[in-house]
Parts: structure tokens; sequence; C-alpha cells
């Protein structure tokens, strides 16, 4: 009679806990990266009435209430929620972001984060954001950050190796000098009525010179007089003038001119252009061969270029790409890999240690942080990252409420459970009188 006292507490105890859990759920509902959790019933040892013949025995059980196992993660990713800030970021999928302070490391997937006045890449609370800086921007001669090597993406280092991001908050990217100009497209096959020196075609290129000038690099290509008995006969012209010189001004740093013979498919049959002098660079005249490059096939004319080198830039901002890298984008349109943000992954998510305000650390039970490789057995993010976005709580508040209506129902069920017992026991008392 008195187990059901007993019974009737654990009950109360047990959904006491439940209830509190909800509650820290509910109140959370507006929290950026916050996991609900989920309390785990399981029912206590029974014991045991005998009853039966001498010839065998029938054994019946009796439970003796229930208990709270486990409060279980909720691992379902939250809504994400748009923002105007570029270094809010949320988490397609598995993984978690990492975060240091002085006592420890944590994981998280509250990615509100900003870049403070020395350049750190930290939360709100000022704890550091967790990644591998490149190696692609060192100190200048005269003290001053500058890249040193143009990257689309920054290698991971070791999951443990991983630092705080800190980038500079001035840097720039030092001029780069055209090492050659390609050219493309079609000079057209001309008409037979119109006088060769007045059949001219043009096209340009912008090339950069060993002092970060933008140089201008012009082919005119003219009808020769006199053709050959097969295929066609151009003459050209190139040149390459200073920054802000107009082609027909005059002043060139390099100019030369070549004939060009093309075979009766159009082809170039040869390059017979040298190399050039931009400026005291040398800069190679790519024009193609054959079909591929510049050709001389029917009426359509087209004319296209390319050149490598840049002009010097200075820092812009910085910003996450989708797979972590961070990218530095300069003032000349220029963009390159300074860094990579960490994104953790562990073999029992369910098994981090909550330690609140979003933030979890490992434990025995998650196994230590990893980084998930690719199938060449590289490092790799290994899900995608939103920025301009924050995950949202992922409570689901009706859910919630209806479950707290339940245990709030259970709960009154379980007190009755001691009143009932205590009821019981006065009737016997009573009887005995």
């Amino acid at each position: 009679m008195t187990q059901g006292f007993y019974t009737g507490i654990t009950g109360l105890t047990a959904y006491q806990t439940a209830i509190d859990v909800t509650a820290d759920n509910i109140a959370n509902v507006n929290t950026v990266g916050f996991r609900s959790t989920v309390a785990e019933f399981g029912d206590l040892l029974e014991e045991k009435i005998v009853s039966g013949s001498n010839t065998g025995p029938t054994d019946n059980q009796v439970g003796i209430g229930t208990r709270i196992n486990a409060t279980t993660m909720n691992t379902a990713q939250g809504i994400f929620e748009r923002t105007n800030k570029a270094t809010d970021l949320a988490i397609a999928g598995e993984g978690w972001f990492g975060i240091q302070d002085p006592v420890g490391t944590y994981f998280t997937r509250a990615g509100d984060f900003i870049f403070d006045g020395s350049r750190n890449m930290v939360t709100n609370d000022g704890m550091s954001v967790l990644g591998t800086v490149g190696n692609n921007f060192t100190l200048d001669g005269e003290g001053n950050w500058a890249i040193s090597e143009l990257k689309n993406s920054t290698a991971f280092t070791e999951p443990g190796a991983q630092v705080p991001l800190n980038f500079p908050k001035d840097m720039s990217v030092p001029p780069q000098a055209t090492s050659y100009g390609e050219f493309f497209g079609n000079i057209g096959f001309p008409p037979t009525d119109v006088p060769a020196s007045q059949v001219v075609r043009t096209v340009g290129s912008t090339i950069v010179d060993g002092e970060g000038n933008e140089n201008g690099l012009f082919l005119t290509f003219t009808l020769s007089d006199t053709q050959p008995a097969t295929g066609i006969s151009w003459n050209v012209n190139a040149k390459i003038v200073p920054q802000g010189a107009d082609k027909d001004s005059g002043i060139v740093y390099d100019t030369q001119d070549a004939v060009l013979l093309f075979d009766e498919t159009g082809g170039l049959t040869e390059n017979p252009l040298r190399d050039m002098d931009n400026n005291g660079v040398n800069t190679v005249v790519d024009i193609g061969q054959g079909l591929v490059g510049i050709r001389s096939t029917g009426p359509e004319t087209s004319l296209s270029s390319k050149s490598d080198g840049i002009v010097g830039g200075d820092l812009v901002g910085y910003a996450v790409a989708d797979d972590g890298n961070m990218m530095a984008s300069f003032s000349n349109g220029v963009t390159t890999s300074v860094g990579r943000l960490a994104v953790y992954h562990f073999q029992n998510e369910q098994g981090l240690e909550r330690v609140g305000a979003s933030k979890y650390q490992r434990s025995s039970d998650s196994g230590d942080a990893v980084f998930w490789k690719d199938a060449s057995g590289e490092y790799m993010t290994g899900t995608h990252i939103y920025n301009n976005k924050l995950e949202t709580s992922n409570v689901n508040l009706t859910e919630s409420m209806t479950n707290l209506i339940i245990m709030q129902k259970a709960y009154s069920a379980n007190s009755k459970l001691i009143t009932t017992g205590d009821e019981m026991i006065k009737k016997a008392l009573e009887m005995k009188r």
C-alpha cells in the first residue's frame, strides 16, 4: 500500500524535471543557434509477487515508478533567418563552429560573429572564432601587410591546430605586370570591291607594367595590297601605348609590323609577332595559330582579347564563402582567400556537454572534434555555410506547449496517487477501530 506513495513521488520528480526541460526550451525559442532538449523517461526496477502451487510458481511483477533516463539534444536544424550582416553565418546540415576563450574550446551553431577593432573574428561575447589563417600575406619592406600569393582556397591544418582567426585591418595587393596578351576572333573575309587600305580591323587589350600602370596593347589589321595565290594576307601593326595615351597619338613604348598569312580555310599559318616591351616588362603577344586565335573566315567580324596582370589595390573588406574560405576583396576587383573558417564534426554530437549560451564542449560520449575528408583525403568543410543568415532556435513551440499540457496532467495524476494512498491508509486505520 505504501509503495503507491513512493511510485507517485518518482512520477512527481520525473515530470517536474520534464516540465523544467520544456520550460527551458520555450524560454529559448528565440535564442540563436539553440538546440532544444528532449526528456526521455524510463521505468524503475520492478518488484515480484510470487504466487501459485507447489508444482510451478507464477511470477507477477509490479513496477515501482519512473525516472528521467536522459535529456537528449534535438539535432534538427533550425530555421534560417536573413540578416544584413555579412559575418552572420549559418551551417546547413551537420557541423559546428569552433570558438575559444582563455579557459577552453567550445562548439556552437550560433554564427552571429563580428570583427572587432583588431580584426579578430569573435562572438558577441568576445570569444575567438577558430580556423586556419593563410600564409599568403606578409609584411613588406615598409611594414605594411601585402598579399604575396592569390589563392582560391586555403587548405585546412589539423583539427587540433586551428587558431583564432585574425586578419590585417589594412592590406594591399601589389601590382603584377602582364606577361601575355591573347587575341581571338575573326577579322573576316573582306569584300572585293573595297580598296585594301580601307579594310581595317582593330582590337586592344589593357596590360599592366611593372609600376602598376594600365597601358594599352593594340593590334591593327589592314588587308594587304598583294594577295597570295591561295588564302589571304593581312598586315598587322602591334603597339603598346602608355596609360592615358591614345593609340594614334604617336607616344609608344614599343611597336612592330608583320604580315599574317591565312590558308584557304582561314587559319593562321604562323604567328610572326615577337615579344614586346611594356615599359620595361617583356610581354608575349599571342594571336594563336590555325583556327585557334585570330582567323580570317566569312563576312562576320568579332574580336576579343584577354591578358594577365593586375593593378595594385587596397583592402575593401572580408567575406566568408560557402565552403568557409575567408575571402579578402580589394579596390582593384581582386579577391583572394586568406584563411578558412573551421567547421567541426563529431561521431556523436548528442553526446556534447551543454555549457550554456548555445555553447557545448567535447565529452567522452561525443568523441573528439574532427574534420571530414574529401575523396582525395584532403580536409574539407563538409557542409554549406550561408552568410547574411542565422540559424534560429530549433524549438517547435506548438509541440512544446502540447507536451507541457500533457506533462502537467501527468504531474497532477501522480500527485493524485499520493492522496489516494493517504485515503487508503486512513480507511485501513478506521477498520482497526
